[in-house]
C-alpha cells in the first residue's frame, strides 16, 4: 500500500453513525483540503423530458481535452456533494460531472430531493421502483458531459459513493461509454432492501463480462455496508476476467481522516491510469 497524501471533504449520504442506536447516513468522508482556483459552475441538461440539475467542475484551462468523470451521490442526495471532491478531481485534471439523479423520482418524507427517509423507514418497494429511473439520468448525464467543450469524449469514468457505487456498478457494464469504474463502499446486495438488491445484483451480474476496469475501495469495519460485498464484487468481476482492484481501508462506511486521504489518493491514481489509456 502506498502512504496516505493527498487531502479531500466530501460529504455524502448512507447509513452508517449510530445515535441512540439508530443508523444514520451522511457522513463526512473526506479530510480537509485547501481548494485551487478552479471553476466550478451549476448546470441543467435534459433527461426525459425534464431538467436535471448538477454541478461542473473544470480543470484550470490546459488546452488539452481532459477525461471526464460522473460522481454519484449518496442515499442523502446532491446536497450531501460539496465542490470539494469536484474541485479534488478537477486538480488532478478531470471534468467532474455530478447529477442530482433523483431529478426524475422526488422521494416521499420531508425532503423530495433525498432518499433518506425512504432508507430509514425501510421502503424497500419505493427505492426499487425509483432506481430503475436513474441509469437513464445517469446515462443522459454522460451524453451531456461527454458533449462538453475539453472533455475527451472517448475517456470517461464514474465514481459513486455507497447507493452511488451501487449503481456505477449496475450501469458501468452496459454503458460502453465508461472507460473506468470506482465504487465507494458500494453494494450489490443491501440488507432489508430485497428488491433493490436483485435489481442492481442482476444489473451488476448479467454484463460483468463487458465491465470496464474497476477499483473498489471499502472499509474494513464498515457497518453499513460490510466489506464482505466489496469482496465478492470483487470475485465475481475477476471470475469474468475483468480487471480489478480491491483498496481495503482500516476505517469504516465514513472514510475520514488518514483512511479518507489514502483513499482519494488510490481514486486519483487509478483513473489517471485507466482514462489515459
Amino acid at each position: 500500500m502506498s502512504s496516505p497524501s493527498s487531502l479531500i471533504i466530501l460529504l455524502v449520504g448512507v447509513a452508517v453513525a449510530t445515535v441512540s442506536a439508530v443508523t444514520i447516513l451522511s457522513m463526512r468522508v473526506w479530510g480537509k483540503q485547501a481548494s485551487p482556483p478552479l471553476a466550478c459552475d451549476d448546470v441543467a441538461y435534459d433527461s426525459g423530458g425534464q431538467a436535471v440539475s448538477a454541478v461542473l467542475c473544470r480543470p484550470s484551462a490546459t488546452g488539452v481535452e481532459a477525461p471526464g468523470v460522473v460522481y454519484l451521490h449518496g442515499v442523502g442526495g446532491p446536497e450531501e456533494v460539496p465542490n470539494q471532491i469536484l474541485r479534488r478531481l478537477a486538480a488532478e485534471g478531470f471534468v467532474v460531472l455530478a447529477p442530482a439523479y433523483f431529478a426524475r423520482t422526488p422521494a416521499p418524507g420531508p425532503d423530495p430531493g433525498s432518499f433518506l427517509h425512504v432508507y430509514m423507514t425501510r421502503q424497500d418497494d419505493v427505492y426499487s421502483e425509483a432506481a430503475r429511473q436513474w441509469p437513464g439520468v445517469i446515462a443522459d448525464g454522460v451524453s451531456f458531459l461527454q458533449g462538453q467543450p475539453g472533455v475527451a469524449a472517448n475517456r470517461i469514468g464514474v465514481v459513486g459513493y455507497s447507493l452511488g457505487g451501487a449503481l456505477a456498478l449496475a450501469g458501468a457494464a452496459p454503458d460502453a461509454r465508461y472507460g473506468a469504474v470506482v465504487s465507494i463502499a458500494g453494494f450489490t446486495e443491501l440488507a432489508g432492501f430485497p428488491e433493490l438488491s436483485r435489481f442492481i445484483t442482476e444489473s451488476f451480474k448479467s454484463q460483468t463480462a463487458d465491465l470496464p476496469p474497476l477499483l473498489l475501495v471499502h472499509g474494513e469495519r464498515d457497518a453499513a455496508v460490510p466489506v464482505t460485498q466489496a469482496r465478492a464484487i470483487a470475485a465475481t468481476a475477476e471470475a469474468a476476467g475483468r480487471p480489478t482492484e480491491l483498496a481495503i481501508h482500516g476505517g469504516d462506511h465514513s472514510v475520514r481522516g488518514a483512511h479518507g486521504r489514502w483513499s482519494s489518493q488510490r481514486i486519483v491514481e487509478f483513473l489517471r491510469r485507466e482514462l489515459s489509456r
